[in-house]
Parts: structure tokens; sequence; C-alpha cells
């Protein structure tokens, strides 16, 4: 529609409405590239605040995150960076998780991974840590994943980048070319509520 008012002749038309045509297109062109903008933002905000990849702190960095049978949201909980965490109400289901892709690929400058994560509830939960790269199959197999057997309360999670590496059964993964992030659990019975805040590289 921009395109077409702004660049399609007016035919037998007056100046005025010529002139309201274009500033027509004009305003639809903005709002089209609106969303392009913000993704361009975001990304730039991204790479500045390396080693940081996710502390939840702006409404903009949500927009980075898929959630699969699970609801995520800012909460003011738990938070151990800033003033906010993500709450991410897990619902009975076979992988409830969030997912964060195409963070900054290159991680090959730093030593190891790290996440805070608090357990809600009265009982332990198993969550998964999953790291793929560009070059994933999409095979279980191809990708780095660690079980995180979790008790009730606050955990400092931190993995060596050399196991994530060496996650793959037949290659290394790519340490220049890291795709996505993912935090799930396996088979849920019943919901559960985590907090997790300061996604992290470790230099």
């Amino acid at each position: 529609a921009a395109g077409a008012l702004l660049f399609l002749p007016v035919v037998g038309t007056s100046r005025p409405v010529r002139i309201a045509a274009a500033l027509a297109g004009v305003l639809l062109l903005a709002l089209a590239a609106r969303p392009a903008v913000r993704v361009i933002h975001d990304a730039r905000r991204q790479l500045d605040a390396l080693p940081m990849l996710a502390s939840f702190e702006d409404d903009l960095e949500m927009e980075r995150w898929a959630f699969q049978e699970a609801r995520g949201r800012r909460a003011a909980e738990h938070a151990t960076f800033g003033l906010f965490s993500l709450r991410l109400d897990l619902h009975a289901g076979r992988y409830p998780g969030a997912h964060i892709g195409a963070p900054p690929p290159d991680w090959t400058t730093y030593s190891a991974l790290a996440v805070d994560v608090f357990v809600e509830g009265a009982e332990p939960l198993t969550l998964v840590l999953k790291v793929a790269d560009a070059d994933h199959d999409g095979s279980y197999e191809d990708r780095f994943h660690e079980y995180l057997a979790l008790e009730p309360g606050e955990h400092r999670v931190r993995i060596p980048l050399d196991r994530v590496a060496a996650g793959p059964r037949r290659r290394r993964l790519d340490l220049g070319r890291i795709d996505g992030v993912q935090l799930f659990v396996e088979g849920l019975e019943r919901p559960r509520t985590v907090y997790v805040d300061g996604l992290r590289l470790v230099p």
C-alpha cells in the first residue's frame, strides 16, 4: 500500500490529492518499518550488553524469547541482576520451557555460560539447559544439553564452554556460531514456576 501511494502515478488528480497520497504513503512505510527497526535496535543492544545475554530489564528484551507450554513474564521477585527476573510458569506438558533464538553468536572468547535460577515450591525440579549452533541438525545427539537437578530455592549455574563445545556426539559444537539457548523440563506432570535471571557469558 505504501509503495502504491508513493510510486504509482496518480492520473487525473489534483496536486493536493497527490501530496496527501504521498504523505499517507510515507506514514504507512514508517508503520511497516517499525518492527524491523525494533529488531535492529535490540540486536545492537544485545551486542552492547555482552557478556550479559539476558537480564529482563525492559519489555523489548522479552521479544527475544519464545515460550512453549509455558508463560513468561518479567517479575520483581528473585532478581539477581537489576530489578527484574523472568518468571517462567511451566505448564504440565512434554517439553515446557523457554527459548532465546539468535543470541550474539560468537562465544569463543568466553570461558563459561552462567544463569541464576530460583525454583519455587517444595519439590526438586530437573531443568534441561540446551545450546545449539548454526550446524545443528535437529537431533538429540547433535547439541549440548545438561540436566540440572535443582532443589527448591536459589541456584547459580555455571557450565564451562569446553563442555558445551563437546556436547554433540560426532563433532564439536561451533562456539563461534551459537544459534539458540533453551531451558525446559521433560515430561512435566504438574505446573511449576521458576525464576531465571542473569543468563550470561563468563570472561
